[in-house]
């Protein structure tokens, strides 16, 4: 054999043992045992280790699981629009068994200082058809004498301080005296089928209509949930939220509850549930006088723990509504605001569970108006683009000045809270209202 071919296989042999001392430890085997044992001591090298391929299979996840869920999103919306527009269709929004009912609105308004002319939102107020029975200082009664409509001034009080007997030194807190003093001032309970207390600055903005709230609305609802005759008469309330679970074991020895279910701007009802009202809320603040935590939204909401039956209403952001239907895309503004008031801070902005409804704490003049108005105030919202999405171009949407017809303003269902307040997400089906230990 040459010589340069034994220098050849020589050299062979020894890029082979070089190679060989690369890709096994020192103590391995000799070199004709590498086609059986080295392999074995290559590792797996995980993904994480290796960046670049990390970032193509967590991409691929991600892309996977977005999918998903986005098909999930656009089927739960498709299928709640569906549910939503049979019952709109089949159900009555609107009731003639009593057409003629009188209807009272009852407010008051003490300004600190008065400079002889009225707040705009008094005057939307005073804007309304329906009659009004109005509280205010001696020094207003020029100003309001010239106003047109139904509104009939009570000038008797400088403030609420000097109203004898009461011990009360804000309005929110004589809410219930000033509905029952307006009723008996102006015809007694057999003058009015409904009346109800509103506070003076409820009416942010002139109202679409004029007839509210509109008797065809209010038959419906006391149809619905009102009950009979022969039952407990009923408080009508606007819930902005609902009690936490934690509530479920509240008892009224505990003190007043201060879970933010309605704020007191708006309820009513027939003579004889206000009169209720009254005696009880009177009742439950000289009980909890000796805590600074016995304010009128506070007792309304302790009575709605006390007295489920007692209360119907409206709430705008029920998920058991046929009318509360879930964002179309995770791509959606509506999304995220279902999201952050889900998950992280409630009322930081309008869910929009019911479409574009203005401000949503203002639903129930909505929800109590006629057709007409509704629709009136619909488009308004529709149209208004007051939103931080309405800047810019939102997926799905044709352009950013073109709101969906979908996120029109829809008219939801009423409630009775002593039905809400028994659902699985509340209180629990085996729940019982707390007895009340205050009797009057």
């Amino acid at each position: 054999m040459p010589d340069d071919d034994l220098d050849g296989d020589a050299k062979t042999a020894s890029f082979l043992d070089a190679y060989h001392s690369i890709l096994t430890p020192h103590h391995s085997l000799p070199v004709h045992h590498v086609g059986q044992h080295s392999m074995s001591a290559i590792r797996f090298i995980p993904p994480w280790r290796r960046p670049r391929l990390f970032l193509i299979y967590l991409t691929i996840f991600t892309l996977f699981v977005v999918s998903s869920y986005e098909i999930y999103v656009r089927s739960r919306h498709t299928a709640q629009s569906l549910k939503w527009m049979k019952w709109n269709y089949e159900v009555i929004h609107d009731s003639q068994s009593h057409p003629d009912a009188k209807i009272l609105l009852v407010s008051a308004f003490f300004p600190s200082s008065t400079n002889g002319s009225l707040p705009d939102r008094l005057r939307y107020l005073l804007e309304l058809s329906t009659p009004i029975y109005l509280f205010v200082p001696p020094s207003l009664a020029p100003v309001l004498r010239s106003v047109a409509g139904n509104v009939k001034i009570n000038t008797t009080f400088v403030d609420v301080s000097s109203i004898p007997a009461l011990h009360l030194k804000h309005t929110r807190d004589a809410r219930t005296w000033f509905l029952i003093e307006g009723v008996k001032n102006l015809g007694g309970a057999g003058e009015w089928d409904y009346a109800f207390w509103i506070d003076f600055d409820a009416f942010r903005e002139p109202f679409a209509g004029s007839t509210w709230p509109a008797p065809e609305r209010l038959n419906r609802i006391w149809e619905e949930v009102g009950g009979s005759e022969k039952e407990e008469s009923k408080i009508f309330v606007p819930a902005h939220g609902m009690f936490k679970r934690s509530n479920r074991y509240w008892k009224d020895s505990d003190g007043p509850v201060q879970d933010q279910v309605t704020d007191g701007i708006f309820f009513g009802g027939t003579p004889s549930a206000i009169t209720w009202l009254r005696g009880t809320s009177d009742a439950y603040r000289e009980h909890y006088s000796s805590t600074l935590l016995a304010t009128n939204d506070n007792l309304m909401n302790t009575l709605i723990l006390l007295y489920p039956s007692r209360f119907i209403g409206v709430h705008t952001d029920d998920p058991e509504s046929p009318a509360w239907i879930s964002p179309p895309s995770v791509f959606d503004d509506r999304w995220l605001r279902y999201m952050v008031n889900k998950y992280i801070v409630k009322d930081l902005t309008a869910p929009r569970a019911l479409g574009r409804c203005g401000e949503e704490s203002l639903y129930y003049q909505f929800f109590l108006a006629n057709k007409p108005t509704r629709d009136k105030l619909a488009k308004r919202w529709l149209d208004a683009h007051d939103g931080w999405e309405d800047q810019i171009h939102v997926p799905g949407r044709a352009s950013a000045w073109e709101p969906e017809e979908d996120e029109r303003c829809r008219l939801t269902n009423p409630i009775l809270f002593k039905d809400v307040l028994k659902r699985k997400d509340v209180f629990g089906p085996d729940w019982y209202p707390p007895n009340a230990e205050v009797s009057f």
